[in-house]
């Protein structure tokens, strides 16, 4: 909880927040962060702290101790949810940034199963298929789509909001149209408009009659 932690680390966490990116103020920034993970272990702000180190790393190149951090966060505070799926979304960035795609997709995998409802949860499986598009991996990119529509089938019953259920339909809606399935991509929408509230209208018709 906030309140274990003193005044003064909370005062560098905002500092550090603040400074701008040249490398002796992302050096400074680290090492404060550092402090905090050290003086309020297993607290929330450790947490953060944990994640914003591993931004950090990744900001100054340093994708072995920005994965090391992204990871630590997992292992120490799978408590919180959030902060974790930040992590895990971190770690999916820094493997797609060194090519490494097959540990990218993995993590969008694990990011869409334990954080489903978040917004990179939620994307993740569409986000699959654009790295496979952009791979030029027609196959893989195919069975993105595909597995990317089976997600959101299983998932629109699920959705805890009205918010959710439409975003998650959105995607569905776009998963649909990659593979050419105009008829399903039709009824979704047309579904999309009989949602009471959380749906923007004029764009669902635009959308409909650009099919």
């Amino acid at each position: 909880p906030s309140g274990s932690v003193p005044s003064k680390v909370r005062r560098e966490i905002q500092q550090a927040i603040r400074s701008s990116a040249s490398p002796e103020q992302l050096a400074a920034s680290i090492q404060s962060f550092e402090q905090v993970v050290t003086k309020a272990p297993g607290s929330v702000w450790a947490a953060r702290a944990g994640v914003t180190l591993g931004s950090l790393h990744a900001a100054t190149g340093d994708h072995e101790k920005a994965q090391r951090a992204f990871e630590e966060v997992l292992a120490k505070y799978s408590a919180y949810h959030e902060l974790c799926g930040t992590a895990r979304l971190g770690i999916a960035k820094i493997h797609e940034s060194a090519g490494r795609m097959d540990e990218a997709v993995a993590m969008y995998e694990e990011l869409a199963g334990r954080h489903t409802w978040t917004d990179a949860g939620l994307a993740a499986p569409m986000y699959i298929a654009h790295l496979r598009r952009e791979q030029g991996d027609g196959k893989r990119r195919a069975q993105a789509y595909d597995r990317a529509i089976h997600f959101y089938q299983e998932l629109i019953p699920q959705a805890p909001t009205i918010p959710a259920k439409v975003q998650a339909q959105d995607y569905l809606v776009a998963a649909y149209q990659r593979r050419g399935r105009w008829f399903e991509a039709i009824d979704t929408l047309q579904k999309l408009l009989k949602e009471p509230n959380g749906v923007n209208r004029p764009r669902v018709l635009l959308e409909l009659g650009s099919i």
